[in-house]
């Protein structure tokens, strides 16, 4: 609480409270010697100088308010789906086949096209190790090396994911069957 100064009246208040003056547009000595104090600080206080103000604040508020319990959150957010990978694998070359990207893909085209897969079907992404070892399992989906190289005594293959068509499926199995 502001103590009383020569300068300054006492100010008004009950019960430990400061209390508005009795004319709503009257700015109160409580206010004035709160400004002084922030001045000094170098802080802003809210606008609401007299009680008129204060109070259509208080109605602003309280508007924005109605209708929605205080705890909700304003928006509702559709929480992320998290798939098994698994089932990650397979909705995720089943997309692959629909948007017709089927065909090989290096580590960095496969990375970013479930990166977008996630984004549009809101998923929580699978581990990658994960997603690719439950790929590798899948029909029409095949992992090939196409350049293995020595470079500073270390081995280096590239790796290159085929998503096959539809199409080839359905002619790879009349081929086994045959």
């Amino acid at each position: 609480m502001i103590a009383a100064s020569p300068s300054l009246p006492a100010l008004a208040t009950w019960n430990g409270h400061f209390v508005w003056p009795e004319d709503p547009d009257e700015v109160p000595l409580w206010r004035l010697a709160q400004e002084a104090r922030a001045a000094d600080l170098g802080i802003k206080l809210p606008e609401s100088r007299t009680r008129r103000q204060h109070d259509a604040n208080l109605a602003l508020v309280e508007s924005n308010l109605i209708g929605r319990p205080a705890s909700a959150p304003a928006v509702e957010i559709d929480p992320l789906r998290t798939l098994q990978p698994h089932d990650a694998a397979e909705t995720f070359v089943a997309d692959l086949v629909a948007l017709g990207e089927h065909g090989p893909h290096d580590d960095a085209q496969l990375r970013a096209l479930y990166a977008d897969h996630c984004t549009r079907y809101r998923l929580v992404p699978t581990a990658e190790n994960m997603l690719r070892d439950a790929m590798r399992v899948l029909p029409g989906v095949f992992k090939e090396q196409v350049d293995g190289k020595t470079a500073a005594g270390k081995r280096q293959r590239k790796f290159v994911w085929l998503i096959a068509t539809p199409e080839a499926e359905q002619d790879e199995l009349l081929e086994v069957a045959a």
